[in-house]
């Protein structure tokens, strides 16, 4: 937001400023699908897995699984949270792309990190995109004192 207020205050032309998301690399995309099938099991045996170890397949209820299921409220939160917060890991890019038409004006990717203000403007006037100036005014302090 505070990119495209720079831009649409300055930017002596109108340029259109929208957000949208930047694609994960498909391997991050398919483990993160991964977790989530691992956290909606979790959450299954936490629910349904002592009736499924003892009627279903007639064998002892493991010791996790029993754990799993007298707590279910804790568990629940914390399969939900883990699962949550490790799918989020995976899909997150740290991207923040900048384009004017088909040029990239910025990249996080490529620079490692955010850009400045003046950073975006640079960028944009490299492309012939002509900015305001902003004018600062000299402080004007009340002691007369001082010099």
């Amino acid at each position: 937001m505070q990119v495209a207020n720079l831009i649409n205050s300055r930017a002596l032309e109108n340029l259109e400023v929208r957000g949208s998301d930047y694609p994960p690399p498909k391997e991050k995309l398919r483990m993160a699908q991964f977790v989530n099938y691992v956290q909606m099991a979790a959450l299954a045996t936490t629910f349904g897995g002592e009736f499924l170890f003892k009627t279903v397949l007639c064998m002892e209820t493991p010791d996790i699984v029993k754990s799993l299921s007298s707590n279910k409220v804790t568990s629940f939160m914390g399969v939900w949270f883990v699962g949550n917060v490790v799918a989020s890991n995976l899909l997150s890019t740290g991207a923040f792309e900048i384009w004017k038409g088909k040029h990239l004006v910025w990249s996080t990717i490529k620079q490692g990190r955010m850009p400045s203000g003046d950073d975006i403007v640079r960028e944009f006037q490299r492309l012939g995109v002509e900015f305001q100036a902003i004018q600062v005014q000299e402080k004007v302090h009340p002691n007369p004192n001082r010099r």
